[in-house]
């Protein structure tokens, strides 16, 4: 019996190519990084948006689960509203998870 994926791996195969903004707060800092749109794995045990990290030094991702795509300019961009497919397969792939004041997921990687 295989071992499940660290929480980063199955992060990235779930978040990544959706075109959800993301972003990450460390634990010793008080604010959270800025928006970036890929979720990277360089080597096990970190994670980047804008920068790598260890794991155990993440406190949460979050996701905006809106994503709005621009069309043109004569046309209005096109937005799309992803937070109940995303709750679900947040829930499916056993994360823990909380929905913002903003409307955003934070998946809880390490207490503080």
């Amino acid at each position: 019996m295989s071992s499940p994926k660290p929480i980063e791996q199955r992060l990235a195969a779930l978040l990544n190519g959706q075109g959800y903004a993301l972003r990450l707060k460390t634990k010793n800092e008080t604010e959270p990084v800025s928006w970036g749109q890929w979720l990277g794995v360089p080597v096990p045990g970190y994670i980047e948006i804008n920068g790598p990290w260890p794991v155990r030094e993440v406190e949460w991702v979050e996701v905006n689960p809106v994503v709005t795509t621009f069309q043109g300019r004569l046309i209005p961009p096109q937005v799309a509203d992803h937070t109940a497919d995303l709750t679900r397969q947040l829930k499916s792939a056993s994360l823990s998870f909380s929905v913002t004041n903003d409307g955003y997921l934070r998946i809880l990687l390490s207490p503080r």
